[in-house]
């Protein structure tokens, strides 16, 4: 399967994090991000993927292995795109069809919530619209276009991408047998309606 780990999870699948409680999310995220290494799934990023997480890692790391992480994140991905910020990439059809996504979504990065997902993991009742930042919209539209599976740690981004038809989970709403399947490469129902 071709999965899009958002800057999030591959922060917690390279770095243990000092918090007990976000414990389990690294464990999800390492076994996302080491099917990826053993050739379970492939691993496809935006550019701004491996920026940002670059960037938080740098943080909360040395910078050694800051750098030695986002090495390994290059070494193990199968895409990055777009490779090089040459404006003569913009005119190759993907980049094009890229940016054209990325200024849709930019339009309407923000949705109502629906009442009829009251099953959905994660859903508050603390506002009536779902928002996400421009650096989501990079992530959302580069999942739309290579139609990978976009898993996030970041709620608003995930209903965004669920409501709008990608494929895309919320790793801290997914149960262990369900990291389970996707690490071995297997598309999961998510969410799981209950009657």
């Amino acid at each position: 399967m071709n999965l899009t780990l958002d800057s999030d999870v591959l922060v917690y699948a390279l770095n243990v994090p000092g918090d007990k409680n976000l414990r389990n999310v690294h464990i999800k995220s390492s076994k996302l991000y080491k099917s990826c290494i053993t050739g379970d799934n492939k691993l496809l990023l935006p550019t701004t993927i491996l920026v940002e997480s670059v960037s938080a890692l740098s943080k909360i790391i040395t910078p050694e292995f800051a750098k030695a992480s986002r090495e390994d994140i290059v070494d193990n991905a199968s895409e990055i795109f777009p490779v090089s910020p040459k404006p003569a990439l913009y005119s190759m059809p993907d980049n094009q069809r890229y940016v054209d996504l990325c200024l849709e979504y930019a339009t309407n990065f923000s949705i109502k919530k629906d009442p009829a997902d009251s099953y959905a993991p994660g859903l508050k009742d603390d506002a009536s619209e779902v928002k996400i930042s421009g650096m989501d919209i990079f992530i959302l539209a580069y999942s739309d276009l290579r139609s990978t599976t976009l898993i996030t740690n970041d709620w608003s981004l995930w209903y965004i991408a669920w409501k709008s038809g990608i494929s895309a989970y919320w790793i801290s709403g997914l149960r262990d047998e369900q990291i389970d399947a996707v690490r071995k490469g297997r598309k999961i129902e998510y969410p799981v309606k209950v009657e």
